[in-house]
């Protein structure tokens, strides 16, 4: 019997009311079948995906969520890969509501026009 190995490069990203991770594909013999994840430690119920990425919906903002990520082939699943997430309420968009990237010095300059009276040129 041989299970695959644990998922490698776990990374996630934390977005609003969701959670999105990534890891690398496991090489195994017999094949990787599918990929499991669960949130909520061991009383967490494993859900079956097929291939990296994945996103996860319905989430609590500001609320840890443990993760665990596995690899499943005919022989049963592998050891889990670890980590947790806290969705942030950010929607993963570098830009924010008035179109400005959001490290742009006017990214919180606001929606309202500003209008400026230079006077007459010829004062």
């Amino acid at each position: 019997m041989a299970l695959p190995g644990a998922p490698q490069s776990l990374t996630h990203t934390n977005l609003d009311q969701a959670a999105s991770f990534n890891h690398g594909l496991v090489t195994a013999t017999p094949a990787v079948t599918h990929y499991e994840y669960r949130l909520g430690g061991v009383n967490g119920e494993w859900v079956e995906y097929d291939a990296p990425p994945r996103t996860i919906t319905g989430l609590n903002n500001g609320q840890t969520y443990p993760l665990s990520v596995r690899a499943v082939n005919d022989d049963g699943a592998g050891t889990a890969t670890n980590t947790s997430v806290t969705p942030t309420g950010d929607d993963g968009d570098d830009t924010n509501d008035n179109g400005w990237d959001d490290q742009s010095p006017f990214a919180n300059a606001g929606h309202a026009n500003k209008n400026f009276d230079w006077g007459d040129p010829d004062d």
